[in-house]
């Protein structure tokens, strides 16, 4: 029990030292407080620059104000000119600011590299290390970087006619050295052309200069095509023109078929048109055989027009016209015996020596009456009329037979 109360009162004791050294280092951190009360009765007072905390007890010496925001006593009745320490704005010079306890003049606009207090002082509104920076050459309308890492500092003078270098301003540069402008009276491409005109190969387009394109050439976000062009798939192309197979195009607006594929337009040809270019393309329905377009699914008779095997009935095309077929009409009966094949033939001799039986007796008789006594021209007509009769007697023999034979087997 003694125990236990010997630790209570041992934890009380650390409470209250613990209570009291904190109370003692309660003597405000500077710039922490808040409170503004004049120079007041006690003994120590705080002088310009050093803090103050009135409700506390420290006070600003006789004179001095205590700035509520930074907690530091202050002179206003001092006037300090630019570039001197100040603790308030009261303390500078009538239209001068206190800016990080310096009093600097906003009203300026110094170039880059010259002397600053403060941002305010910078035309390019950057203050750094005491000197201005140089303005960035996007700020800019009419200026553009040099570009080429080997001559950033345009030693060279600038590429592009009508710039010149402006060392007042610089692009962005990682390097020691700054990346020096090049500036002139006209706007380049992705500038706005509202201050400055765009440069001679530029148009003014949406208030922004950009690059006019030929047909055939990109076009990009800074670019625009020339008048009566339209930009399809990021290139230049004219859809007014209606260009033939095979020739060049860049959109499919360009071609009369309406299809433009690798950079050639394509062409519909029809029936008998050739078709062995890679742009030509046989019309709906044909089908391109052998270099020419063809109508499969006609069935042309002789002597038709034809551009292809398929197109013929008798599935064949020679010299441009199909063949004919010759259809031999089928008998009653199923099949045809050798009699009648016999018959058919003999008719068609009989038939025809009647005529040209004639026709021989006649030629032969002719060379008897014109052979004038010539031996050679008098046997050679008899012998034309004497086989003629023999070829005839045997014709007629022949259907003779035939007919005996058919009564014989009757």
């Amino acid at each position: 029990m003694r125990k236990e109360k010997k630790i209570k009162i041992t934890l009380l004791l650390c409470f209250i030292s613990a209570f009291l050294i904190f109370n003692l280092h309660q003597k405000p951190a500077q710039g922490v407080l808040e409170g503004s009360i004049n120079g007041g009765g006690g003994t120590e007072c705080s002088n310009r620059g050093e803090y103050c905390f009135p409700r506390y007890g420290d006070y600003c010496c006789s004179g001095l104000t205590c700035n509520s925001n930074s907690k530091k006593c202050y002179d206003s009745s001092l006037s300090l000119g630019r570039g001197q320490t100040c603790y308030h704005y009261s303390e500078c010079s009538s239209g001068f600011s206190c800016v990080n306890n310096v009093c600097c003049n906003p009203n300026l606009s110094l170039g880059g590299g010259e002397v600053c207090y403060c941002n305010g002082e910078c035309a390019s509104g950057q203050c750094s290390g005491g000197r201005c920076t140089i303005p960035q050459c996007g700020d800019f309308d009419n200026c553009y970087c040099c570009g080429p890492a080997i001559d950033p500092q345009c030693t060279g003078g600038c590429p592009r006619e009508g710039f010149s270098k402006d060392s007042t301003k610089q692009c962005p540069s990682t390097g020691a050295r700054p990346n020096y402008c090049c500036c002139g009276n006209c706007a380049i491409a992705g500038k706005p052309c509202t201050t400055y005109p765009c440069c001679s190969e530029y148009v003014c387009i949406d208030n922004v200069c950009k690059t006019e394109r030929n047909r055939g050439e990109r076009c990009w976000d800074l670019d625009v095509c020339r008048a009566g062009l339209s930009c399809v798939n990021n290139v230049c192309c004219n859809p007014n023109l209606s260009l033939g197979g095979g020739e060049v195009c860049y959109c499919n607006g360009e071609c009369a078929s309406g299809q433009c594929s690798g950079g050639r337009c394509f062409e519909q040809v029809g029936r008998g048109e050739d078709c062995s270019n890679f742009w030509s393309e046989c019309s709906s329905g044909l089908s391109c055989i052998n270099g020419v377009c063809v109508d499969e699914s006609l069935s042309l008779g002789g002597g038709e027009d034809c551009y292809s095997n398929e197109e013929c009935s008798s599935g064949i095309c020679s010299g441009g016209k199909c063949a004919f077929v010759i259809n031999i009409e089928p008998s009653s009966q199923t099949t045809s015996t050798l009699e009648e094949i016999i018959n058919n033939i003999i008719d068609f001799l009989f038939y025809a020596s009647v005529g040209i039986v004639p026709l021989m007796v006649i030629v032969g008789g002719f060379f008897l009456v014109t052979a004038g006594g010539d031996q050679n021209q008098i046997t050679k007509g008899k012998k034309l009329i004497v086989w003629a009769m023999i070829g005839f007697l045997i014709i007629l023999l022949s259907k003779g037979i035939i007919v005996l034979i058919d009564k014989l087997f009757d």
